[in-house]
């Protein structure tokens, strides 16, 4: 049945600005572009060959009720991501085990979208079941 997750859709503020976070801050390759009427609509960032963001301009579109808290992707360097946010002028929270034993480390895209970028240990939740008991 289910394979994989495909694509998460973003509603972008700022079109250009969206992109230029995605591929040089994020590093995502732009993979298609969306056209209507001769001008750019839309994008899809490729994360890897089954994974994708796609992202559409749509003003000031207000989020819908029981939307996506956030968007997590995995990274095998905490670090590196830091420094290139940072190169990038992108603000973060700093890093820090999470309650699941992973590496986090947050920010928002242009949009105010929530970005968590997971970096798992060998004590990571999703490789060992632990339950997660959290104090927030």
């Amino acid at each position: 049945m289910i394979t994989a997750l495909a694509h998460v859709c973003i509603t972008a503020i700022d079109l250009e600005a969206t992109h230029a976070f995605y591929v040089q801050a994020l590093g995502l390759t732009e993979h298609f572009r969306f056209e209507r009427d001769g001008a750019v609509f839309g994008y899809y960032f490729r994360i890897d060959e089954r994974n994708f963001i796609e992202v559409f301009g749509g003003g000031d579109a207000p989020k819908p009720a029981g939307g996506i808290r956030h968007l997590c992707l995995q990274v095998d360097d905490i670090d590196a991501i830091e420094a290139r946010l940072a190169e990038h002028g992108v603000a973060t929270r700093g890093k820090k085990i999470g309650g699941d034993g992973s590496w986090q480390l947050w920010c928002q895209d242009p949009n105010g979208v929530d970005i968590e970028f997971h970096q798992y240990t060998p004590a990571s939740s999703q490789y060992t079941q632990a339950t997660v008991v959290v104090d927030w």
